[in-house]
C-alpha cells in the first residue's frame, strides 16, 4: 500500500509512525506546497503541491496519486481538510480513500462558535465564548467575564486564506 501525505510540515515522526506500520510492504509519499518542508526528509518520495486553495490542487493530487498507484491520502493540516472533504468522491472514483471526516463536521470543528454551542448542547464543560465584542465587554464589567481573555479568529481557514493570497 503505497500512502500520500499532504501538509506533512514539520511532522517528520508522523511520516515514520506511517513507514514503520508499513513494514517495508509500501512507500509513505510527502506533499507540501513549500519544498522546504522537514517532513521531505522522511518520506520514500516527496512531491511540492500547488497551494490548497489553488484550482489544480485536487486534479495535482489525484494525478500524483494514480501516477505512483497511492490508495490512501491523509492530510496533516486542518485547513486542507474542508477541501479534500468536498472533493472525496473525486478521489474515490480513481480508488483513492481520503482519511478525513464529512464537511459538516469539518466545518462545526472549524468554526470557534459552532464547536462552542456544540460542546454547550452536548453538556460539554467549555470556556465562555463570545461573538459580540459589546457583550463581551459588558460581561468584563459586571464580572461574569474575568481575565485572563484569549481573542482567536472564528474561522482559522479564512486567516490562513488571507495568507495564502498575500504571498
Amino acid at each position: 500500500m503505497n500512502i500520500l501525505i499532504t501538509s506533512a510540515g514539520r511532522r517528520g515522526y508522523i511520516v515514520e509512525y506511517f513507514k514503520k506500520a508499513l513494514k517495508g510492504e509500501g512507500e509513505v509519499h510527502v506533499g507540501n506546497s513549500s519544498p522546504f518542508s522537514t517532513a521531505f526528509a522522511y518520506a520514500d518520495r516527496t512531491v511540492v503541491t500547488p497551494l490548497i486553495y489553488s484550482e489544480e490542487y485536487v486534479p495535482f493530487l489525484i494525478s500524483y496519486c494514480k501516477k505512483y498507484k497511492i490508495s490512501l491520502l491523509i492530510s496533516l493540516f486542518d485547513i486542507d481538510l474542508m477541501i479534500l472533504s468536498q472533493n472525496r468522491k473525486k478521489f474515490e472514483r480513481e480508488g483513492i480513500h481520503v482519511i478525513v471526516s464529512d464537511s459538516e463536521v469539518i466545518k462545526k470543528c472549524n468554526d470557534k462558535w459552532e464547536t462552542y454551542l456544540f460542546c454547550r448542547k452536548e453538556q460539554i464543560d467549555t470556556p465562555k465564548t463570545y461573538i459580540d465584542l459589546k457583550k463581551a465587554k459588558e460581561d468584563l464589567k459586571k464580572g461574569i467575564l474575568v481575565f485572563p481573555v484569549m481573542i482567536k479568529p472564528r474561522w482559522e481557514w479564512d486567516r490562513c486564506r488571507y495568507i495564502v493570497q498575500k504571498i
